[in-house]
């Protein structure tokens, strides 16, 4: 799979890998490689609209997670991801949004400028 390595940024108290691959959708992973940061990584052969929508789902979405703030019904975490649950405190989503605008501040420059040079090169 093709993909393109967008930069290392701050979230919260973290730091975050985001890299565009082939394809679209988009998934963090919470525990990548060993002296590994989190990375999300977002399809980038949609639209510029989607790649955005996309970064965000997986921030809001990660920082949730990370607040513990993510749950899932099931026992079975392996089931759908469409049936995961977001609960939280008004105080626990002022830090979600500030998190997640930190990254988008940061990261959405450089995002936009690597997926016009991944649409130029995969014409």
């Amino acid at each position: 799979m093709k993909q393109k390595i967008v930069g290392t940024y701050v979230c919260g108290f973290r730091y975050v890998d985001i890299i565009l691959r082939s394809g679209d959708g988009a998934e963090y992973y919470a525990l990548p490689e060993k002296g590994k940061p989190v990375r999300i990584t977002i399809g980038a052969d949609v639209s510029w609209e989607y790649i955005v929508r996309s970064f965000l789902h997986e921030a809001f979405e990660m920082c949730l997670d990370y607040l513990h703030d993510r749950y899932t019904p099931w026992q079975d975490m392996g089931q759908d991801h469409g049936q995961y649950l977001f609960v939280c405190n008004h105080i626990d989503f002022s830090d979600v949004c500030g998190s997640v605008a930190e990254l988008a501040v940061r990261a959405l420059p450089d995002l936009a400028t690597a997926a016009k040079q991944w649409k130029r090169a995969n014409k």
